[in-house]
């Protein structure tokens, strides 16, 4: 019995393939993600840190970005950005496309209120919504880590997995093409 167990489950694990560890999302261009975020910003990450929930089951990451610029809506000059799992001590939960900040990172950051925490902003697509300016071959460059995710196309049934580190291009055009998708729904 066991031996059956062992076996139907391992062939579940191989016909679901790069599915097992990945969430999957709505494909939203960065115009589609503008226009469904409440607010965009561009800031920098000041630190970081990771809390239990008020029910000691949920592990959530809290980075604290300096607002350099707001693209859309409005934000205080300091916001806290709540992204799930991390790490509290010795115990961690991973989260399958959840985004990771570095203290430092120069980030655009697609944001909506959760309606369970006042205090904080939540990440429009988890990581999809988080989009490092990093020098990239001598430039600054706009790269979203997609890594952990799979996109759905609207009406389509089978799920497109990532697996890559997207280059946006530009970091310039990049903010360009975010402030016009702002400016059209205007």
């Amino acid at each position: 019995m066991r031996t059956t167990f062992l076996v139907g489950t391992a062939a579940l694990a191989l016909l679901l393939g790069p599915l097992a560890h990945a969430t999957v999302i709505a494909r939203e261009s960065i115009e589609q993600m503008t226009q469904a975020s409440e607010v965009v910003i561009r800031g920098r990450v000041l630190r970081t840190e990771a809390q239990w929930d008020e029910a000691h089951r949920s592990i959530w990451t809290y980075a604290e970005v300096k607002v350099e610029e707001a693209l859309k809506g409005t934000a205080p000059m300091i916001i806290l950005v709540r992204s799930p799992g991390g790490e509290v001590g010795d115990i961690g939960q991973l989260v399958a496309g959840a985004p990771r900040f570095e203290v430092g990172e120069d980030v655009v950051l697609f944001l909506f209120r959760p309606p369970d925490d006042s205090r904080s902003f939540g990440i429009h697509t988890l990581s999809a919504g988080k989009v490092a300016l990093k020098p990239h071959l001598g430039r600054l460059t706009a790269l979203r880590d997609m890594r952990g995710l799979t996109q759905l196309e609207r009406g389509s049934k089978s799920p497109e997995p990532i697996d890559a580190v997207e280059n946006l291009g530009p970091a310039e055009k990049f903010l360009t093409r975010v402030r016009a998708a702002v400016g059209a729904r205007r």
